[in-house]
């Protein structure tokens, strides 16, 4: 039995007395169970990943309704008051809202969310783009991943929120070791990056297929606005696995 394994009563079965609860861990211990199932049924070798990332979310949707959990998973979730949409949002499954982390969200309210980065892209210019954006035809792009919460593009009303990493090549050492080199290379071109903004492996062990680390990040929007820190949690999903 894995460690991380999902209990129904962590997502907050809704019943006819109450509304439901959940947490961050609830719904990151839900999504790995998920994965493996995923993985088995489904043709994760796109390069897509707007494709992965749409097939996936149809996946757990599917999955929360079965096990009749709060989770409502939106894809292409657009943010308040921008043009931007995040990957996958979560809202909750009934009318009444939900409690996330002891705190109130009506059905209108997204509690947390989900953006996703290939690790391994074909393109040379996106090869940083799980931290960063990039250049392209004089104008830079804030297309990273972990740079658009940093930047409050997505979830800047969150405390909490996750990247997915879609792992084409390579392994997790890797990657680890890539993603917080080209952080410490950050810290010395910005005061928007510091040390702390490096992953962490939550424990090393490995199930095989995906990985869990985390990261806590100061945050700034383009104003110079500061925001209160977001946590975020990494999933890396090895593709390869399958």
């Amino acid at each position: 039995m894995l460690a991380y394994e999902y209990k129904i009563k962590d997502a907050g079965l809704p019943d006819k007395n109450s509304i439901g609860s959940s947490s961050p861990n609830a719904i990151i211990a839900f999504v790995k169970q998920q994965i493996g199932p995923f993985l088995k049924g489904s043709d994760h070798y796109s390069d897509s990943e707007n494709k992965i990332t749409r097939d996936l979310a149809v996946y757990l949707n599917q999955q929360a309704i079965d096990l009749k959990t709060v989770f409502l998973f939106i894809p292409q979730d657009l943010e308040e008051q921008s043009r931007a949409s995040v990957d996958i949002g979560l809202y909750s499954s009934t009318g009444g809202g939900t409690y996330f982390n002891a705190k109130y969200y009506s059905r209108a309210k997204r509690f947390f969310c989900f953006e996703a980065k290939i690790l391994g892209v074909s393109e040379n210019i996106r090869e940083k783009e799980y931290v960063q954006g990039h250049n392209e035809d004089n104008k830079y792009l804030t297309c990273g991943g972990i740079e658009r919460f940093k930047r409050c593009i997505h979830g800047k009303e969150l405390e909490y929120a996750a990247l997915l990493g879609y792992m084409k090549k390579n392994d997790f050492g890797y990657w680890l070791s890539s993603i917080n080199s080209w952080i410490i290379d950050l810290t010395l071109e910005s005061p928007l990056w510091t040390n702390n903004d490096l992953l962490v492996r939550k424990s090393n062990l490995s199930c095989g297929y995906i990985e869990e680390l985390s990261s806590l990040h100061a945050r700034k929007n383009i104003k110079g606005e500061l925001y209160s820190p977001i946590k975020l949690y990494h999933l890396w999903i090895d593709l390869k696995h399958y």
